[in-house]
């Protein structure tokens, strides 16, 4: 089902698709690729609408309401000088920062939303450093999700 999007991308497997912080690391597993749109595990959808409905329209005009963490700056930068900073965050990965698994296999879990906002409060409150990668070339091209230490 998905050997259309391979093809026409020319890679070999949906991994090839990951952003470096969408992969795999000891405590959970990899993230979905923002590519994939249909079926069960897709984020893509998703991802269009607050691009579409959310984001671009908070980054445009003179003077722009929000900014995009950690594309422009750091958390502290960006919350000096806009009323709102957007983040990405990895509900699974949040939930590692503080003890809770996964409650499947898939990663799943029914209260993603609230621990993704657990993990931001966590780095908004200072208990966790925001972090990013470690490569200003994935910072500046991928993002990063917040609170997830840098390996790249």
């Amino acid at each position: 089902m998905q050997a259309h999007l391979l093809q026409g991308l020319g890679v070999n497997a949906m991994t090839d698709l990951l952003r470096r912080c969408d992969r795999p690391s000891e405590t959970r597993g990899a993230a979905s690729t923002l590519f994939w749109t249909l079926g069960a595990k897709q984020v893509g959808k998703g991802a269009i609408i607050a691009w579409r409905d959310l984001i671009l329209p908070a980054l445009s005009g003179d003077a722009p309401a929000a900014a995009l963490w950690p594309f422009e700056g750091t958390l502290a930068e960006l919350r000096a000088s806009h009323p709102i900073t957007l983040c990405e965050t990895y509900p699974a990965e949040a939930g590692t920062h503080l003890g809770i698994p996964p409650s499947d296999a898939d990663g799943e879990d029914p209260f993603d939303a609230t621990i993704g906002l657990f993990g931001m409060l966590e780095v908004a409150t200072g208990q966790r450093e925001e972090s990013g990668p470690l490569d200003p070339t994935i910072q500046s091209l991928e993002g990063w999700m917040l609170g997830m230490r840098g390996t790249f």
